[in-house]
């Protein structure tokens, strides 16, 4: 056998072994293995090539531009930061980071964000017909005129825990579009707007909406079962007819969310804006508000 190809096969095989692959933007997608000496260049390379077994990919700091998430694991498959906050999911002119028919992925340690106010539609990210999907410890920030993160199609067995949000400005969207889903948990997360830090204008500030909605704009599933529990809302700045929480929106003829509890959760006045109220239902049924605290000048 040609040495060269000898040490090709038995370099996969060790690369198929491991249990720890490496992504980094001084790698190379056509020739790293995802070793540590040897990484990929970007996650959406790694995520096909690695077994389902539970494995962890680390992304080294650095920008990443867009990043395709599509592949069902067996096991739960953790694609974290090596330093948190200092590996970026960034994208100018579409949404950054795109979780579609997934299942058994946690994201962890990472800033994801739009980068570009100019192309105001995209989304920053979007969780769409997946299920058993994590997104832990992330700083998600700056979209334009649509959500920091969209949850639909019929997602199920989401969990959003202990993330920074920040600045979803104009006129669509919130942090979080909870839309038609199951079994959704928001939980541990700090959740504000920051005008100067995002460079909106007191035009897209007056426009932008609440923080929170759970929803169904179709027909089918119903929106069930989402907890949004221990979180941080503060800093308002936005529309005086928003919420910091919304269950229901759209004015179907059915209940567009049920099963819905929001619970010891943080809910402060602290900025110049104000708003309808902190929480509001507009079309849901079977809600529990509980040992919520809301303090300030809402």
């Amino acid at each position: 056998m040609n040495k060269l190809v000898y040490t090709a096969i038995v370099s996969a095989l060790a690369a198929y072994a491991q249990s720890t692959y490496y992504v980094s933007p001084s790698g190379n997608d056509s020739t790293g293995v995802g070793s540590s000496s040897n990484p990929s260049a970007t996650p959406a390379r790694a995520i096909p090539q690695i077994p389902g077994n539970g494995s962890t990919i680390i992304a080294r700091d650095g920008t990443y531009g867009q990043t395709l998430i599509t592949r069902k694991f067996e096991k739960r498959v953790l694609l974290r930061a090596e330093n948190a906050y200092r590996a970026r999911i960034h994208n100018a002119n579409a949404l950054a980071l795109f979780v579609w028919n997934a299942s058994n992925v946690e994201i962890a340690g990472f800033d994801i964000a739009r980068t570009n106010p100019l192309t105001p539609h995209p989304l920053a990210t979007h969780i769409a017909a997946s299920t058993n999907i994590v997104f832990r410890n992330n700083f998600i920030h700056e979209s334009y005129n649509n959500d920091l993160v969209k949850i639909n199609e019929e997602s199920r067995g989401v969990v959003i825990i202990g993330n920074i949000f920040r600045n979803q400005q104009g006129g669509a969207g919130q942090h979080i579009d909870v839309n038609g889903c199951t079994d959704v948990t928001i939980r541990d997360n700090i959740f504000f707007n920051d005008a100067a830090a995002g460079s909106m204008s007191q035009a897209a500030i007056n426009l932008t909406h609440g923080f929170i909605v759970v929803k169904n704009s179709g027909n089918v599933p119903e929106s069930r079962r989402t907890r949004i529990v221990n979180n941080v809302f503060l800093n308002y700045q936005g529309s005086l007819g928003s919420n910091y929480v919304l269950i229901g929106e759209d004015a179907k003829p059915f209940h567009e969310a049920q099963e819905i509890d929001v619970e010891n959760n943080l809910m402060m006045g602290n900025s110049w804006m104000r708003m309808r109220a902190p929480f509001s239902v507009k079309g849901g049924r079977d809600i529990v508000f509980r040992n919520n605290t809301v303090v300030g000048n809402i």
